[in-house]
């Protein structure tokens, strides 16, 4: 489930790095060593980020509820990566609660956390391009009917969407990397009359 792995790489970094911004490492804080235990902390962040397996090893146990998310950290990894005894550090960086919420999108439930990775949303990409390759096609003369020709879907498929094309370049860049806000879906965009300034398009859906 790569969305959930995103979700967790993203709660576990926004969790350690807060923890080292307020010096919550370590159970018993070391004025003379806190510059690089957050020096290390940032280190391990950035290899959560570029290494997928780590965020196995470094969660022992989730507990999904209905308004937070309980992680329970291996100390050992965390200890591992920062020189530091398992049992020198802080408790709550090892268990902690982060809150969430659960949000209904069509037939899936979305886990929206405010947690600094949300994930490319491969439905809203993929939609995203059919449109844009709509687009050129009308502008390269392509009939409308043509168009629902090649592609083999009904006429309202296509001309739901086709405006999907012409969203400000800020909020199509967004949805490829992933930063739109966490309730926009297809649906969502579909049921939308559109708004033709992108200033406006970037406030209703970023």
């Amino acid at each position: 489930m790569p969305e959930l792995a995103a979700t967790l790489r993203g709660i576990i970094t926004q969790h350690l790095t807060q923890a080292a911004e307020g010096n919550l490492i370590l159970a018993v804080p070391d004025a003379s060593d806190a510059g690089e235990v957050r020096r290390k902390v940032v280190q391990l962040c950035q290899r959560i980020d570029t290494e997928p397996a780590l965020i196995g090893l470094l969660i022992e146990g989730i507990v999904l509820h209905r308004t937070c998310i309980t992680i329970r950290l291996t100390g050992e990894v965390i200890a591992a990566a920062i020189g530091h005894p398992c049992d020198g550090l802080d408790p709550g960086l090892i268990h902690f609660e982060h809150t969430i919420i659960l949000k209904r999108r069509g037939v899936e439930t979305r886990i929206c956390t405010g947690a600094f990775h949300r994930g490319p949303d491969p439905v809203l990409i993929r939609v995203l391009a059919e449109a844009r390759a709509g687009a050129k096609a009308l502008r390269s003369r392509t009939s409308l009917t043509d168009l629902v020709a090649r592609t083999g879907r009904s006429e309202p498929y296509p001309r739901a969407r086709l405006p999907l094309a012409f969203l400000s370049p800020r909020l199509q860049l967004a949805i490829l990397e992933g930063r739109q806000s966490p309730d926009l879906s297809v649906a969502k965009l579909i049921a939308t009359d559109i708004p033709l300034d992108w200033a406006e398009q970037e406030r209703l859906f970023l």
